[in-house]
């Protein structure tokens, strides 16, 4: 799904806070707002979290789903069934791009993509 498909995703404001905790591990915070919608706030998983195996377009990785808390707040304000928010951060496997027809040029097969999504 993308934001030409649903345009009302580009009112939704992320806002993330990043701190360490006293024993030192780095905690991260998502906060999501949106027009006409209650602001919901989540913990980014730890590194341990069970991970899927996801794929963005062309290229394929590894994220933790956030769960149906966030699924609910997205399909409600979207208006439709069978969203999922992930996280994918820099201790899961970055995503690998497919060699492909249309990205020959872009990319040689194997490639990593050098940007998390988060």
């Amino acid at each position: 799904m993308t934001q030409r498909q649903h345009p009302k995703m580009a009112l939704i404001c992320p806002r993330v806070e990043a701190r360490r905790t006293p024993g030192g591990e780095e905690e991260v915070t998502l906060h999501l707002s949106a027009p006409e919608m209650p602001d919901l706030t989540l913990k980014t998983p730890p590194p341990s979290a069970p991970t899927e195996q996801i794929r963005v377009w062309r290229t394929f990785g590894e994220a933790v789903d956030m769960g149906r808390e966030v699924a609910l707040w997205l399909e409600e304000y979207l208006g439709e069934e069978g969203f999922r928010l992930f996280y994918m951060s820099p201790h899961h496997k970055p995503r690998e791009l497919l060699a492909d027809g249309e990205w020959r040029d872009l990319c040689s097969e194997g490639e990593v993509v050098k940007h998390y999504c988060t």
